[in-house]
């Protein structure tokens, strides 16, 4: 995969990704052209008769490699060899999933932005959205996630305990258990509450936006209770689908940190590792899947994520095609 991807990388790419997701490594390979790396490798290499754990374990090491294209290669086989062909499905394959994906957390592999939202939107939702894993337990084994202690766990780890189920709010209760809107909607808060982090802030607005139409009250209560530390962005990104004015004006008046204290974790997690700092904002991303198509709409403000789009369209950052 990696000498597939080296051949066609190319500088253009690799210079801007590098300068939007500062503190990040990359070849230069667009999505288009890493998803043709790992097909024609799982081809070659006749990886449809590796064992199930074999094909997980590549894309659990890909993870951990310092070029963040070679990680998104590592996600693209979870998502898109993996969960399809069943190797994360049932109790031990979704286990041996969470915790590979959580040492890799833990261990700073992935400490991005970038490689968490395709993490969580490409592989994690759709292992959990499967038949054999759509159960409570399996639910709250990710939720479990953004209730860590902010102190001693990831940034990126709380945001990708309700960042994966983006795709699944408007039928959640349906694809899982009865009551998990109202579940997520909680998890969301952890991960926000008693911290100015400014990435747990959009993490939680994204998801909190979703959930919104869904359970409008639950919402609005989670917000108010998350005045003394929500930043006006993550307020404004979890009211985006909301047309209730003095709602959101009512909000932002309690507000007591409009502006995050910092773009990156807060000093005590930076003490842990320089490598979960980040500076650059979520924009969207979406690709063709050839097996199920992923929208992700971006977790911040609408003019970044137009301009993110715009640009990474110049440069080959983005398919043809894409939503």
């Amino acid at each position: 995969i990696q000498e597939r991807m080296e051949k066609s990388a190319e500088i253009k790419v690799r210079d801007w990704w590098e300068k939007y997701v500062k503190g990040t490594r990359w070849r230069g390979c667009n999505m288009a052209k890493t998803r043709s790396a790992v097909m024609e490798t799982y081809d070659a290499l006749q990886m449809g008769k590796w064992k199930g754990q074999e094909r997980l374990g590549l894309g659990l090491a890909m993870l951990r490699e310092p070029y963040a294209d070679d990680k998104l290669a590592g996600i693209l086989v979870i998502g898109e060899l993996c969960v399809p062909m069943g190797d994360v499905d049932g109790k031990d394959g979704f286990s041996h999933l969470c915790g590979g994906l959580e040492k890799a957390f833990r261990e700073g592999h992935v400490c991005d932005w970038s490689t968490t939202d395709w993490l969580c939107t490409k592989a994690i939702g759709p292992a959990v959205a499967r038949p054999a894993n759509a159960n409570k337990a399996s639910v709250q084994r990710l939720l479990e996630w953004s209730r860590l202690d902010h102190a001693s766990s990831p940034l990126w780890l709380r945001r990708a305990g309700h960042v994966s189920f983006l795709n699944y709010i408007d039928k959640g209760d349906k694809v899982f258990y009865n009551g998990f809107v109202k579940d997520l909607i909680a998890a969301a808060e952890a991960a926000s509450t008693g911290t100015t982090e400014r990435f747990a802030h959009t993490g939680s607005g994204w998801v909190l936006r979703g959930c919104f139409l869904a359970d409008k009250a639950a919402v609005a209560a989670c917000l108010e209770r998350l005045t003394p530390w929500m930043s006006l962005e993550g307020l404004r990104s979890s009211l985006k689908k909301s047309s209730d004015k003095a709602l959101q004006a009512r909000l932002e008046k309690m507000l007591v940190f409009p502006v995050p204290t910092s773009a990156s974790p807060s000093t005590p997690f930076q003490t842990l590792s320089p490598a979960w700092q980040s500076t650059a904002p979520s924009p969207s991303e979406a690709s063709k899947n050839p097996r199920k198509k992923i929208t992700v709409d971006g977790s911040t403000d609408g003019d970044s994520e137009r301009k993110a789009k715009g640009s990474a369209k110049r440069v080959g950052g983005k398919e043809k095609g894409a939503k």
